[in-house]
């Protein structure tokens, strides 16, 4: 059986930085830090975003910019307290929360999210 939960998506750039750091990685470690059941950094080949500059792979260019998708599963009552956090820490970007079903697994058995 599913349990209902929450996605988090949050779009954001490789040039993003929060505290000194990149912002997927102040959020990847914060979610850890609140204990959220899982969390995984998507590198995308291309995109746009806030300012609609189309940013893409180029094999000639020294440096990226390329565009980044986290997801956070969870549940609600825990990812609202982490949202909060989130929305005094993104400058720019875009994050969504989705109802999905979940089964969660640990060692080779169901676990409750």
């Amino acid at each position: 059986m599913s349990e209902k939960a929450k996605r988090l998506r949050v779009y954001l750039s490789e040039r993003d930085h929060a505290e000194g750091r990149p912002l997927w990685q102040t959020i990847l470690e914060r979610a850890h830090q609140d204990g959220l059941t899982g969390a995984v950094v998507f590198k995308g080949l291309a995109g746009y975003g806030a300012h609609h500059r189309i940013k893409a792979t180029n094999v000639l260019a020294l440096s990226e910019d390329l565009p980044l998708v986290m997801e956070i599963v969870d549940a609600e009552s825990r990812l609202q307290p982490f949202m909060t956090w989130l929305d005094s820490t993104l400058q720019e970007g875009l994050a969504t929360l989705e109802d999905v079903e979940a089964r969660l697994f640990r060692n080779g058995k169901r676990a409750g999210i």
